[in-house]
């Protein structure tokens, strides 16, 4: 809903015109993790490490909208990665398990255990505060206070879905965000909440959007 807009260059829908929010869901923050042996232990360690180094170092995403998180993080840091792409978590996680990559950046729900088994050290989180479960972890914030990042999911519906449907819709999602098994599912999964509206949703969808075209247009990264 935000990044393939900004990534795909021939789109087969419009997030804005196709389709309208009705809830937000939930948001996980994004973690920067490097393997248990690193040298690395702080982002001021990566940073200095990232500017010394002749051979930029390897970074794994495991998805575009984490190549845009990196690409933010070096560009409000000053320094250049040697940027790895894969396909999903699964194989980014386990090449820095094995020291095949020097750091990657993505979700806290799927490296969680991975961290807790010291499998992968996690480096820095991208939230506004520190995570409660990993409460000895800092934010990048705490080092660079713009920066803050979320992964987020969130309801929508085809743009021609009914007023009156939407507004059921939304109010039903009210109530469920409410909850207390909404609050016990994003406990035990490591998220938080966002209970946001329909008009709150596009806004931040909006919002979002802008911020990494930015980042893209910084990075110098064109839509495939």
């Amino acid at each position: 809903m935000t990044v393939n807009p900004v990534v795909v260059a021939k789109l087969s829908y419009d997030p804005i015109k196709d389709l309208k929010p009705i809830s937000g869901l939930a948001r996980n923050t994004n973690v920067f993790i490097v393997p248990p042996g690193s040298k690395l232990n702080t982002i001021a360690d990566l940073v200095a490490a990232a500017k010394e180094t002749k051979v930029p170092l390897n970074a794994g995403t495991p998805a575009s909208g984490y190549h845009l998180v990196l690409e933010w993080f070096a560009s409000v840091a000053g320094v250049k990665f040697n940027h790895i792409p894969y396909k999903g978590g699964g194989q980014t996680y386990n090449d820095v398990a094995g020291g095949n990559l020097d750091l990657a950046v993505g979700e806290l729900a799927g490296t969680a255990e991975l961290i807790k088994s010291g499998k992968v050290r996690a480096l820095a989180m991208t939230s506004e505060t520190r995570h409660p479960d990993f409460p000895n972890v800092p934010t990048v914030k705490e080092t660079f206070p713009s920066f803050v990042t979320y992964s987020w999911n969130s309801f929508y519906v085809r743009s021609e879905t009914p007023e009156a449907i939407t507004a059921k819709l939304a109010e039903a999602m009210k109530t469920v965000l409410a909850s207390e098994e909404a609050k016990k599912f994003v406990r035990t999964a490591g998220t938080e909440l966002l209970p946001l509206g329909p008009a709150e949703m596009r806004k931040f969808q909006l919002e979002e959007m802008a911020r990494f075209q930015a980042i893209a247009d910084r990075a110098g990264i064109k839509p495939q």
